[in-house]
């Protein structure tokens, strides 16, 4: 026998629409020549469509599935109908996609609404299989059909799954009673031990199988793997790779799953996603489920130490592709999420703001130009003589390790070698002169005054209001930002786009954690070790950011340097030109600090090229000078 779905406010209620709580539209007759009461019929309509004509066969059928919710026809007929929709609907989807996705925010008018165009006919298809289990549950039990009630539980599923996805794809929040009937779908499967029956489905090309429980697991992951903290072809990976992960996860009790570590919780009678207990512990009333992530997060961390880095916005399906930076994410949302740690203060002003690592560049050398003095001198070349131990005194002043600079000085008792000349002028991309095209970092190129308003602050950052417009850039998650003041000197700030949330079409607020709140415009050459001193290469520069050691909290923040990307190994030494000052350092990349698709940050160690026996390795003989004597 089919139970009722158990509810606080009507435990005893019968189900039908009323107790499972699905939204459903009003359902009139249909006129006698409705193509739906004719299958074959609407068989052969759907191959008739053109194909070639994406827009036309979009308004076909998402008109024609609209009508099929509406009228009142033969359970049998409804099913039919719906299953010659799916193939069609999907390559509809998947043709739309090329609209939105990777996109920059605010979306153009016309990529919106494609967006939503995708979501509805998902809700479209979702809606039909609503209708086919309340047709079932309406039926006597000696007629109830509970193989196809577990497959239009499970489709049902599925195609408000798809709902979610394109809503977070769109960075909006669920529509009221989503999360609710997913819930719902559920907790009636599980009541009447539905949830574990394998259903094949075709989606696309592929076949298949899971169970009711393993497409609910699969969106509690996506639900709390924080969509709006990630990038739209991550959430894409992740929702698919997620189905597969639900099979390394499982249910248990209150008492097993009363962790605040490795545990989700989701109240089945709410109209609320899933939760990590970290976050809030499970209710003790009402049905619950807890679902125990041990196994996932052990997995997940095997797969860390092997994943590549996310050097480009492109990611593989395949098994171990996911980048580190979305894995190292997925591991701390899933195994013990920290609460918000600082206070937000409700504040409204300005802010000058550059997208890209070539617009924040072009800014910062529009604030800071180089010195006239820097410009008209001239430097010696490194690359021309080995200036190892024995050189000319004063012919090579770099940053020592203890952060103190001095710009570059003719060696005494002249030059042996070549002079390498600057040009005294910057060209329009603020690239000196020299051989080749300079190597630019992806991003926008627009260095035009951009304003924007912030809607509240914290201490590490700032919630912003992005409105859609001409001089307004677009972003995205894991996007670069520079902020000024609209006072020419101020300082200039770092920040990364770490989540995203549309308020409507044309708006929408980012929230920038900010990285430093000094950051220069910079020039890195490749170096190369030859003896003792790595040797400046002439090849072409790249365009970077420097983040000088400053001080910060009771403690001086290490210097780091913002690179394109990670393919740049650990140990690898660069000569840093401080584009400003003309300085230049010999600097080496000792650590991964950040990562993603656009951007690396690496902290760095400024390098001291005047080194004695035993040098760098710990083992220098002066270090203990001072010790003799008071031994």
């Amino acid at each position: 026998m089919v139970k009722p779905i158990e509810s606080e406010s009507d435990p005893t209620s019968s189900a039908n629409a009323r107790s499972l709580g699905l939204s459903v539209p009003e359902q009139v007759a249909p006129p006698a020549d409705c193509l739906f009461l004719q299958p074959n019929e609407t068989s052969h309509w759907i191959e008739a469509l053109p194909l070639a004509n994406i827009g036309e066969t979009s308004r076909q059928v998402y008109t024609k599935l609209g009508e099929l919710n509406q009228y009142r026809i033969p359970r049998s007929a409804r099913v039919k109908e719906t299953e010659s929709f799916r193939s069609i609907v999907a390559y509809i989807a998947g043709s739309l996609r090329r609209h939105y996705m990777d996109a920059s925010f605010p979306l153009s008018p016309k990529a919106w609404k494609t967006l939503i165009l995708s979501r509805e006919l998902h809700n479209e298809l979702a809606t039909s299989y609503k209708l086919v289990i309340l047709d079932l549950l309406q039926a006597s039990e000696s007629r109830l059909d509970k193989k196809l009630l577990i497959i239009a539980l499970h489709r049902a599923l599925h195609y408000l799954g798809e709902v979610y996805l394109q809503t977070c794809l769109s960075y909006t929040a669920p529509a009221a009673g989503l999360w609710k009937e997913i819930n719902t779908l559920y907790a009636f499967a599980r009541q009447n031990q539905l949830q574990r029956v394998p259903v094949k489905m075709t989606i696309a090309d592929s076949h298949e199988t899971s169970t009711i429980e393993d497409r609910f697991k699969a969106l509690m992951l996506f639900a709390t793997a924080s969509p709006s903290r990630l990038p739209q072809l991550h959430l894409d990976s992740l929702y698919q790779r997620a189905r597969e992960w639900a099979r390394l996860t499982k249910f248990v009790d209150l008492q097993q799953g009363n962790s605040d570590m490795d545990t989700l919780n989701v109240s089945l009678h709410l109209d609320e996603p899933p939760i990590h207990n970290a976050l809030r512990l499970p209710p003790t009333n009402g049905p619950i489920v807890i679902l125990d992530l041990r196994e996932l997060v052990r997995d997940l961390q095997a797969a860390f130490q092997n994943a590549p880095l996310d050097g480009s916005r492109q990611l593989s399906l395949e098994p171990g592709s996911l980048p580190k930076g979305l894995l190292q994410q997925l591991i701390r949302n899933w195994h013990s999420p920290s609460e918000r740690r600082f206070q937000r203060t409700r504040l409204n002003f300005s802010l000058q703001v550059f997208c890209g690592v070539r617009a924040i560049h072009a800014g910062l050398l529009d604030r800071h130009p180089a010195s006239d003095s820097a410009q008209q001198s001239s430097h010696p070349d490194p690359y021309a003589t080995d200036w190892g131990p024995g050189s000319a005194e004063g012919a090579l002043t770099l940053m020592d390790d203890e952060g103190f600079s001095a710009s570059l000085a003719a060696p005494s008792g002249g030059n042996t070698g070549p002079v390498l000349d600057y040009d005294a002028s910057f060209n329009a991309d603020g690239v000196l002169g020299g051989s080749g095209d300079p190597i630019d970092m992806p991003g926008q190129s627009d260095s035009s005054d951009n304003t924007v308003t912030t809607v509240n602050e914290s201490a590490s950052g700032y919630c912003i209001r992005w409105p859609a417009g001409e001089r307004t850039p677009k972003t995205r998650v894991g996007d670069l930002i520079g902020v000024g003041a609209d006072q020419e000197e101020a300082p200039f700030s770092l920040g990364v786009v770490r989540w995203l949330r549309c308020i409507d079409q044309s708006e929408v607020e980012i929230g920038l954690h900010i990285l430093s709140n000094h950051v220069e415009a910079a020039r890195a050459y490749a170096a190369i070790a030859e003896g003792r001193v790595p040797l400046r290469n002439r090849r072409d520069p790249v365009n970077c950011l420097h983040i000088p050691p400053l001080p910060r909290r009771g403690s001086v923040q290490k210097p780091s340097l913002i690179l394109s990307s990670a393919g740049y190994e650990l140990g690898t030494f660069l000569w840093l030109e401080q584009v400003a000052s003309r300085k230049v350092t010999l600097i080496r990349l000792a650590r991964l600090i950040d990562f993603g698709g656009v951007f690396a940050r690496f902290e760095i160690e400024y390098m001291n090229t005047k080194k004695t026996d035993g040098e760098g390795d710990g083992s220098s003989r002066s270090q203990f000078e001072a010790l003799w004597k008071s031994l």
